[in-house]
C-alpha cells in the first residue's frame, strides 16, 4: 500500500481518512449517583446519555426493578437492548402470553419496535 491507495490486480481502492468530531463523555458512578424516576409498579428509569442525531438517535440509560404487585407494562417505540448488570428481570411479550424470559446478570435482551412487554422482578434486578 502506498499514498493512501492499494491495488489488488484488478481491483483499485483509495482509502480516505475520515475525521469525525470525538464527543466522549463520561458520567462518572452514574449508575451510584444519577436518580432514577419512579415510571410504573416497581420499575425505575432514565437516560443518562441521549444523541443529538435525528437520522439515528441513540440513548443509554440505567433500568431498575424491584418486586411489585403487578407488572411494569411498557410498549416500545424503537428497538432496545438491555444489559441485565445485577439480580434478576422477569419479561413477557403481550403477543406469547405465558412465554416469560427470566434474565439474570450477564444476559442481554433485544426487543424489537412495537414490542409490549410486561416486566416484572421476583426479588430485585439492574440494566443498562
Amino acid at each position: 500500500m502506498r499514498g493512501g491507495q492499494l491495488t489488488i490486480s484488478w481491483l483499485r481502492i483509495t482509502l480516505i481518512a475520515i475525521k469525525l468530531p470525538v464527543t466522549n463523555q463520561i458520567n462518572a458512578g452514574a449508575q451510584a449517583n444519577f436518580p432514577l424516576p419512579n415510571i410504573g409498579p416497581g420499575a425505575a428509569l432514565d437516560d443518562v446519555f441521549t444523541s443529538k442525531d435525528e437520522d439515528k438517535p441513540i440513548s443509554g440509560g440505567l433500568f431498575t426493578m424491584v418486586k411489585a404487585d403487578e407488572p411494569l407494562v411498557y410498549t416500545y417505540g424503537y428497538h432496545e437492548l438491555k444489559i441485565i448488570l445485577e439480580g434478576e428481570i422477569h419479561l413477557e411479550d403481550a403477543a406469547k402470553p405465558g412465554e416469560v424470559i427470566k434474565a439474570k446478570a450477564g444476559d442481554v435482551l433485544r426487543i424489537e419496535k412495537g414490542t409490549t412487554v410486561k416486566f416484572t422482578s421476583p426479588t430485585q434486578g439492574k440494566g443498562v
